[in-house]
């Protein structure tokens, strides 16, 4: 399945938050507002549509779902080892 399916069905579900974990950095750089590499992507359900944010290493996480989580992409990162 492709992202933006993915992403229409979340939206057309009324998701309100959801997260892409881009391990090897292989999402294409003309999806990404700041470029190629690893990264996790959160999206946010605002007047029904999706809002988009990026987070590269080192950077917290924000979590509206769950808003006393803290999480560095770092550490989400290395979940894949």
């Amino acid at each position: 399945m492709r992202l933006v399916d993915k992403q229409e069905e979340y939206e057309a579900l009324k998701v309100q938050e959801y997260w892409i974990v881009d391990y090897r950095g292989q999402i294409p750089a003309k999806y990404c507002l700041r470029g190629k590499g690893p990264k996790v992507i959160v999206l946010k359900l605002t007047d029904g549509i999706y809002q988009k944010a990026e987070y590269l290493q080192g950077e917290v996480v924000p979590c509206v779902t769950f808003p006393d989580l803290t999480l560095t992409t770092d550490q989400i990162l290395a979940a894949e080892e």
